[in-house]
C-alpha cells in the first residue's frame, strides 16, 4: 500500500490510539474460492495482538485458516453500533 510520506505515521502509540479510538476494523481475508471476503468488526488492541470479534452467524469466520493472511483496515469515524448500545428489553 502507498502511504504519502505526509500521512504516514511511525509512532507506535499513536497507532494505537487511533485504533482504540476508532473501535471497529473491517477484516479482509480471501476465500476457499480465492475470492476477497470482508466484514467491520470491533477491535482491541491487547498487547502484540488486535483482537476482533465475529458474530458466530456471520460465516467469514469459518473460512479464515490457521496461518491465513489478515488485512485490518482501520479508519477514522464509524458507524458500527455496538449490541451493548441496544436497549434491554424490561423484564415480564
Amino acid at each position: 500500500m502507498c502511504v504519502p510520506r505526509f500521512n504516514a505515521v511511525d509512532d507506535e502509540q499513536e497507532i494505537r490510539a487511533f485504533v482504540a479510538a476508532a473501535g471497529a476494523a473491517e477484516v479482509v481475508t480471501t476465500g476457499a474460492d480465492g475470492y476477497p471476503l470482508a466484514t467491520l468488526l470491533p477491535v482491541v488492541w491487547e498487547g502484540d495482538r488486535v483482537v476482533a470479534h465475529f458474530a458466530r452467524a456471520n460465516p467469514h469466520w469459518r473460512q479464515i485458516g490457521p496461518d491465513a493472511p489478515v488485512l485490518l483496515v482501520v479508519r477514522g469515524a464509524q458507524a458500527y453500533v455496538s449490541p451493548s448500545w441496544y436497549a434491554r428489553p424490561s423484564p415480564r
